[in-house]
C-alpha cells in the first residue's frame, strides 16, 4: 500500500528543540432506526435462524456511530460530514438527514470496494483523497500470502468482458496474473448479465443471487420477499470481471470466485454448504482498517508513565499517550488504578489530555494527580477516547522557539505562534513539554496563548517558565491547538 496522505491532518503544531549543548473500534449498538430498518430486512431473518444464508451487513455494527467528512454531507444542520456506521460487510451511511427518510435511498451503503481497489476515498460527490489501493486480502483466511488483495483487483478493472454465456475458467493470483484453469469449467458458471455503466459481466452466481427471493423482515413480521427491490443496491455496479482464484479458509486451500463491485466483494465457495456458497466479502472490516488502522490493535496507547509524590505528599503520574490510528481521538481521558498486593483497588483516578484532539501518530503528555497518597503495590494505566473523523485540521504555525536557562535554575521557554487562516480563532491553546534523558516526562505545562482571540496573521507569545527542573533533561517539544 502507498504512504499514507492524511486527508484530516488534524490538532498539533509540533517543534522538537534540543536542549543547549552544555547542558545535558467490539460489537456496538445500531446507532440509528433507519440502519437497524435496513439490517433487519435481510439479516434479522439470518439471526434469527429463520433462514440459512449469507450476512449481507453482519450480526451487529462493530463502530459506534461516526460523523465522517463529506463536502455535500448534512447532518441534523451540520454540514460537510455524512453520519456513519460500519458492519462487517459493508458501511451504512445517512448523507442528508433532512431527506425522506421512508426513501429505499435515504441509508446508502458505501462505495468501499470501489475506494479500496483504487486507493481513491471519496470525501465528497465529486471530491476524493488518494489513500493508495489496500494492501488487505480481499477473500479468505486473514495475512494469507498467496490471497489476491484489493491492490490485485486495481490491475483488472480495465480488462474486458467475456461474451455472454461463455464458461468462466479464467484465474488471478496475488500478483495480479491472469490465466485459465479448464477445470473450473465443470463447476458451469457463466457470464451471465452486461452492465454497460462499468463495461463488465457478472458472473451467473452472483446474478443470480443478487435477483434472488427469500424469507426477510419488514414491518415487523416475516416475509418472502425479494431480498433487493434493486439488484444492485447492496453491490453497485461490478467494476472487474469475476475470477477464479485460490485462498485459504479455516487455514486449507479452497477455489473461489471473486468478483468486485461497486459496493461489495463477492465470493463462490463451490465447497461450501448450501445458503453459504455465494457470501458477501468483510468490506466493512476491511475498509475500516485502511482507513483508521487494524481495530484489533489498541488505538491509543500510554507509555513512559512514571510517579512521584508532591510536598503534601500526593501523588503524581506523568506519561504520554500516542494515538495509533489513523484518525484523530478527542475527549481522551487516562485513567489511573492503584491497586494492593491482594490485587484490590485502593485509588482511581481519571484526568482529560490538555488538547482538545490527539491527531494521527501524536503522542501527548498527561499528568493524574491524586490528591492524597495512598499506598499502593502497582498502578494500571487505562486509555479512553472518541474516534473523530471529522475533526480539523491545525491553523497555528510556530514561528521562532527560544529556550534558556536563568540564573535562578529555573528554565525559560518561549514561542511565538501565528494564525494561518483567514478567521479569528477563539483561546487557542499550548503545552510545552520537557523530556528526561531515557525519554520520560519530567514536566509539562499546558494553558493558553497570551492573546484570547487570535486575529487572521496574527500571532501570540508562548511564555513558559520550569522553576528549578534539574539537569536530568535533554529535550523538550512545544504543541499549540487552536
Amino acid at each position: 500500500m502507498g504512504p499514507f496522505r492524511k486527508i484530516i491532518p488534524i490538532i498539533a503544531v509540533l517543534a522538537l528543540c534540543l536542549v543547549p549543548s552544555f547542558q545535558s473500534a467490539s460489537a456496538a449498538e445500531f446507532g440509528s432506526y433507519a440502519f437497524q430498518r435496513v439490517w433487519n430486512r435481510t439479516d434479522q431473518p439470518v439471526a434469527a435462524g429463520k433462514v440459512n444464508r449469507t450476512w449481507m451487513w453482519g450480526p451487529k455494527p462493530f463502530t459506534d456511530v461516526l460523523l465522517e467528512p463529506y463536502v455535500e454531507g448534512n447532518v441534523a444542520g451540520e454540514t460537510g460530514v455524512r453520519r456513519v456506521q460500519y458492519f462487517d460487510k459493508s458501511r451504512m451511511e445517512i448523507t442528508d438527514s433532512t431527506a425522506d427518510p421512508n426513501s429505499e435511498w435515504y441509508v446508502a451503503n458505501g462505495l468501499l470496494a470501489k475506494e479500496l481497489i483504487t486507493g481513491n476515498m471519496q470525501v465528497g460527490n465529486s471530491s476524493y483523497v488518494d489513500y493508495g489501493p489496500a494492501e488487505i486480502d480481499l477473500a479468505g483466511d486473514e495475512n494469507d500470502p498467496n490471497a489476491p488483495t484489493y491492490a490485485t483487483f486495481n490491475g483488472l478493472m480495465n480488462y474486458k468482458p467475456l461474451p455472454l454465456g461463455w464458461t468462466i475458467t479464467q484465474t488471478v493470483d496475488r500478483h495480479g496474473n491472469v490465466g485459465s484453469d479448464a477445470s473450473a469449467g465443470s463447476l458451469g458458471v457463466t457470464a451471465a448479465d452486461f452492465v454497460p455503466q462499468t463495461n463488465h459481466d457478472i458472473a451467473s452466481v452472483f446474478w443470480d443471487f443478487m435477483n434472488s427471493s427469500g424469507v426477510t423482515y419488514d414491518s415487523f413480521q416475516y416475509t418472502n420477499a425479494p431480498l433487493f427491490s434493486d439488484p444492485f443496491f447492496a453491490t453497485g455496479f461490478p467494476i472487474t470481471e469475476a475470477y477464479w482464484t485460490t485462498v485459504n479458509i479455516g487455514g486449507a486451500p479452497h477455489r473461489v470466485l471473486v468478483q468486485a463491485f461497486e459496493r461489495r466483494v463477492l465470493t463462490y465457495t463451490p465447497d461450501n454448504a448450501d445458503g453459504w456458497k455465494v457470501e458477501s466479502g468483510n468490506v466493512g472490516r476491511h475498509y475500516y482498517e485502511w482507513r483508521y488502522g487494524a481495530q484489533s490493535t489498541s488505538a491509543l496507547t500510554s507509555g513512559g508513565v512514571t510517579s512521584s509524590k508532591d510536598l503534601n505528599g500526593n501523588w503524581i503520574f506523568l506519561g504520554q499517550v500516542t494515538n495509533n490510528s489513523k484518525a484523530a481521538y478527542t475527549r481522551v481521558a487516562v485513567t489511573i488504578d492503584l491497586y494492593s498486593s491482594q490485587q484490590k483497588m485502593v485509588a482511581s483516578k481519571t484526568a482529560y489530555l490538555d488538547f482538545a484532539s490527539i491527531a494521527p501518530g501524536q503522542s501527548l503528555p498527561f499528568r493524574v494527580w491524586f490528591d492524597f497518597g495512598p499506598t499502593y503495590d502497582h498502578a494500571v494505566t487505562k486509555v479512553t477516547g472518541t474516534l473523530t473523523p471529522a475533526a480539523q485540521a491545525t491553523n497555528l504555525s510556530l514561528l521562532v522557539i527560544n529556550s534558556q536557562y536563568l540564573a535562578s535554575g529555573d528554565y525559560h521557554v518561549t514561542a511565538t505562534v501565528q494564525n494561518d487562516t483567514q478567521q479569528a480563532l477563539a483561546r487557542p491553546s499550548y503545552v510545552v513539554t520537557l523530556y528526561r534523558l531515557d525519554g520520560t516526562i519530567l514536566d509539562y505545562n499546558a494553558g493558553f496563548l497570551s492573546l484570547d482571540t487570535l486575529q487572521p496573521g496574527a500571532t501570540a507569545q508562548i511564555d513558559v517558565t520550569f522553576y528549578d527542573p534539574s539537569s536530568n533533561f535533554s529535550r523538550f517539544k512545544v504543541f499549540a491547538s487552536d
